[in-house]
């Protein structure tokens, strides 16, 4: 072994002296190409199999319960934030077992090109390989990525669920894919007033929620949506609440202005834009409410109508519906709430 390594040392020692001994550096670099090529390919191919193995290893390899991505985002949305954190603790996985991966760190937008663009190709390879189970995106944008055919049909009868629950905020998308249809199909779920999105500051525009079109974890998929419900009626019913315990002075508005609302999906329910203007304290302020279109022939021009108010004290007012409408919607909220558990419970113990 001795003479060996003393054999070792001697040959370094003398390319070590061959090496020096060669004028310009170029040149150095080239007698160390030509005759030691194969040795610093081989190291350069080792490290890049044991770093690419261990990867693997850690990420690539896992299954999971859930795959999801929220692009063209900055918040924090990914690996264990906050929203990672409530949705793996509510869903109650076994972390041991599965991994839930949610990648914050994707950015395209199909409505703007995507030729090029490596985010696009990382969720197409996702896609494609059945890995993602969900995305979430602007609405506009993601209803035109639901053309492509990645994202579930939501007709699918693995959505027969979620479509008895969410079938009035689906979005739809006409196939690229002549031979699939020609008709539009549901290819995701509005959530643009998910207070979840919202409260964990996740987006600021209309948003919306597609599934992978290969996925294998629609139930997860559900179990997100049953959350952010779950999460969006509590804090409807938060709202109403701070409407009865607050808004506790009632005064008389005007109608100044009718018309008709854009709806933010097929199936929302025709409403109307009612600008109202109204005096607190002697100033004249106004604000725009949606009302359903039933309601019409209370609303017209001219019409007086009543109103609760709550003024902050840095001037702010906030107006609701006069008389005890507020008070019947908090308790149908509460009631609401109570069910949601209920459903959560029951799909829970089904599924997991």
């Amino acid at each position: 072994m001795g003479k060996k390594n003393g054999r070792f040392s001697g040959w370094w020692k003398a390319e070590k002296d061959k090496i020096a001994g060669i004028p310009g550096t170029s040149k150095k670099i080239g007698y160390i190409w030509e005759y030691y090529k194969l040795w610093i390919i081989g190291i350069v191919f080792g490290i890049w199999f044991i770093t690419f193995a261990v990867r693997q290893y850690t990420t690539g390899l896992k299954d999971y319960w859930c795959f999801m991505i929220f692009a063209n985002t900055y918040a924090d949305a990914g690996d264990h934030s906050e929203l990672w954190e409530d949705y793996v603790g509510y869903a109650g996985f076994d972390l041991t077992e599965k991994a839930v991966h949610f990648d914050a760190a994707s950015y395209f937008d199909y409505l703007k090109g995507v030729t090029g663009n490596s985010y696009f190709e990382g969720f197409v390879a996702y896609a494609d390989s059945g890995t993602l189970d969900a995305i979430v995106m602007g609405r506009d944008s993601l209803t035109a990525l639901g053309q492509t055919g990645r994202l579930l049909d939501l007709n699918s009868p693995e959505c027969a669920s979620i479509r008895e629950k969410y079938g009035d905020r689906f979005l739809y998308a006409v196939p690229l894919d002549e031979e699939y249809s020609t008709e539009e199909i549901p290819v995701c779920i509005d959530i643009s007033d998910s207070r979840l999105v919202r409260e964990y500051g996740i987006y600021s525009e209309p948003c919306a929620l597609g599934i992978g079109a290969l996925s294998d974890n629609v139930e997860s998929v559900e179990l997100f949506l049953v959350f952010w419900a779950l999460i969006f009626t509590a804090a409807r019913f938060l709202q109403y609440f701070r409407i009865v315990k607050n808004y506790k002075e009632e005064t008389q508005a005007t109608v100044t202005q009718i018309r008709d609302h854009e709806p933010a999906s097929k199936k929302e329910p025709p409403a109307l834009d009612v600008l109202l203007t109204y005096q607190i304290d002697g100033e004249e302020r106004s604000s725009e409410i949606i009302v359903p279109r039933e309601q019409a022939e209370r609303y017209q021009v001219g019409s007086r109508v009543g109103i609760r108010y709550y003024a902050e004290e840095n001037g702010a007012v906030h107006i609701a519906s006069a008389g005890d409408a507020p008070r019947k919607i908090m308790f149908a909220y509460l009631a609401l709430i109570v069910l949601e558990i209920v459903i959560y419970a029951v799909i829970w113990k089904i599924l997991l």
